[in-house]
């Protein structure tokens, strides 16, 4: 978990990467998973939870948006400093 450092006043929730075997896709266990993240982010009194997913993963985009998950038009920037 993160503090929104906008207005500083509710906790975030950041992902940063979640995927499920191939050999186990479509059998709920993803739908079980964000379930549970979910009911971590309520415990924890986040605001949101945020991820990205890569740009051509059109089926993961499509499963997020049936749980809920808005795709907005935001960027990611990573520096490895190791």
């Amino acid at each position: 978990m993160a503090y929104n450092l906008f207005d500083g006043k509710r906790p975030f929730m950041t992902l940063w990467w979640v995927g499920t075997h191939p050999k186990y896709r479509h059998k709920g266990i993803a739908t079980k998973l964000f379930k549970k993240i979910e009911e971590i982010a309520i415990e924890n009194d986040c605001e949101l939870i945020y991820f990205t997913s890569e740009v051509d993963n059109e089926g993961a985009h499509e499963f997020y948006q049936k749980l809920g998950y808005n795709m907005n038009s935001d960027k990611a920037f990573v520096k490895m400093l190791t």
